[in-house]
């Protein structure tokens, strides 16, 4: 039963991860691998659920921009 859990935890982990990326594609509109404070505004779905937290997208970045680009990469935006 142990490693039942085990790969049920580790496919959950994968899917969320995969939604995670696919997520990020969608917003990351030039495809560079960055997402841009105006990429992220501009994605009305991710600006309105972010909004509906209390957060602004500059907040959002400033927060988890670990090299201060004023860009998230994908491992700094997969961080939280």
């Amino acid at each position: 039963m142990h490693n039942y859990f085990k790969l049920l935890f580790i496919l959950l982990a994968f899917s969320l991860t995969a939604c995670t990326k696919i997520g990020f594609s969608m917003i990351d509109k030039d495809s560079n691998g960055l997402l841009s404070q105006e990429e992220m505004e501009s994605n009305k779905i991710f600006s309105e659920e972010l909004s509906k937290s209390g957060i602004t997208v500059k907040d959002m970045i400033k927060a988890l921009d670990e090299n201060n680009d004023k860009q998230l990469s994908f491992k700094e935006f997969d961080s939280e």
